[in-house]
């Protein structure tokens, strides 16, 4: 956040990487606002379009109970709603913009069949404590988005210096054992990862399902990549704008500028 110096250690155990205890946080989260995270129109239009053809690929319905975690003001499940699935959002810190009369409190939802989290876990101080919180709704599939960590140097983008938020940075590894810690299996595709559990308890998907998304995001020839970038085509010239837009509010951030 250009005001403090901060340790990065490195676990022995799975190779991981996190900040020292971030005594930081509440000057980092002082804003509720995502005053540099310009691509957050960008990512929700994406993932929506990703998680809607993978959940009808494994043949979720649509009365199945959804919960965004973490999911800031709401416009990935308002885009996932309108698109027909029962999504509701757990956020305790950002206001409620897109679904206020669908969050997971209001409905007293204690349980869901799939729970997505993105670009949240990087954000958790303690994952062995924190990740508790997702996994107690007991989902048949977890969703979650985050860079993985393997080596990178300190010229990494993801380490978020700028904003301070960003303090845990799983390695595959990582993931592997919180999915068997909870009893389920683990697909990665870049960012984006997949716990699943074996034998669903109310999904209706099945192991020939399961492979099939595996192969589908395990794709050499990138037949599921492509098509999503050209799903994404009408996104790219905005994408881009964005992360200049980023450089821009940093710039100001640094100078001391109040956003209005």
């Amino acid at each position: 956040m250009g005001r403090h110096r901060a340790g990065f250690f490195q676990c022995t155990g799975c190779g991981s990487m996190q900040t020292e205890r971030p005594y930081w946080l509440a000057e980092a989260y002082a804003d509720p606002r995502p005053l540099t995270d310009v691509g957050i129109v960008t990512r929700s239009l994406d993932l929506s379009m990703r998680v809607d053809l993978i959940l009808s690929m494994l043949g979720i319905g649509a009365d199945a109970l959804c919960l965004d975690w973490a999911g800031g003001n709401g416009l990935y499940a308002r885009m996932m709603r309108d698109r027909g699935w029962n999504v509701f959002l757990h956020e305790p810190y950002t206001p409620n913009f897109y679904v206020p009369f669908h969050s997971a409190e209001l409905a007293g939802l204690e349980r869901a069949d799939v729970v997505t989290a993105f670009e949240v876990l990087e954000h958790l101080p303690d994952p062995a404590r924190d990740t508790e919180a997702l996994f107690a709704f007991d989902p048949d599939i977890l969703i979650v988005t985050t860079e993985l960590y393997a080596g990178q140097d300190r010229g990494w983008y993801y380490f978020g210096e700028d904003n301070g938020q960003h303090v845990f940075f799983y390695s595959r590894k990582a993931l592997e054992l919180i999915a068997r810690r909870h009893g389920r299996g683990l697909i990665t595709a870049g960012s984006m990862h997949f716990l699943l559990r074996a034998k669903p308890r109310r999904c209706a998907y099945g192991m020939a399902e399961v492979r099939a998304l595996a192969d589908l995001l395990g794709d050499p020839d990138r037949f599921h990549a492509r098509a999503m970038e050209r799903m994404s085509d009408h996104m790219r010239h905005p994408f881009r704008h964005a992360l200049r837009d980023h450089q821009e509010i940093l710039g100001r951030l640094q100078a001391g500028e109040k956003p209005a």
